[in-house]
C-alpha cells in the first residue's frame, strides 16, 4: 500500500453534490475552535475525503465484535464510541439536511462496518435534527 487513501466511485460522485463544499467548509470551521481531539480531525477527515492531519486515516473498519480500526492496522477505539463522536461532530458543525444526507452517505461509504450497523442512524435529515 502506497500510504495514499483510495475513493470509491460512489464517494467521488459525492464530491461532486452541491452540498460538500458547505459541508466541507462547516466541519472546518468546527475543528478550529479545538473542540475535539486530533483523532476524531483524522478519522472525519478521511469519511469526507480530506487530509486535516499527518498522518491521515487511510482506511476504517469496524469489525463484528465493535472494535474500529485504521487500514494500516492501528486500533481506534471501540464503534460505540466512534458513532458518539460522530454524532457530536455532526452536532457541532452544524450541517443542514442536505449536508447531514451527504455526511451520512460519505460516512456508510467511508467505513467497512461488519459490525450489522450504519454510520449516522440516529440523525433525522428530514427534520434537520439529531434525536437525542
Amino acid at each position: 500500500m502506497n500510504g495514499q487513501a483510495v475513493y470509491t466511485v460512489e464517494e467521488v460522485e459525492c464530491y461532486d453534490d452541491a452540498s460538500y463544499p458547505s459541508l466541507v467548509s462547516k466541519l472546518q470551521a468546527c475543528f478550529m475552535k479545538g473542540a475535539f481531539s486530533p483523532k476524531m480531525v483524522a478519522i472525519t477527515g478521511r469519511l469526507v475525503g480530506q487530509k486535516w492531519t499527518d498522518p491521515e486515516v487511510i482506511g476504517l473498519a469496524i469489525d463484528s465484535s465493535g472494535m474500529v480500526s485504521e487500514a494500516m492496522g492501528g486500533f481506534l477505539g471501540s464503534a460505540s464510541d466512534f458513532d458518539h463522536n460522530l454524532k457530536l461532530v455532526v452536532e457541532a458543525a452544524e450541517l443542514n439536511g442536505a449536508e447531514l444526507r451527504l455526511m451520512r452517505r460519505l460516512a456508510n461509504l467511508a467505513v467497512d462496518r461488519w459490525d450489522g450497523k450504519t454510520c449516522l442512524p440516529d440523525v433525522d435529515v428530514d427534520d434537520h435534527e439529531i434525536q437525542r
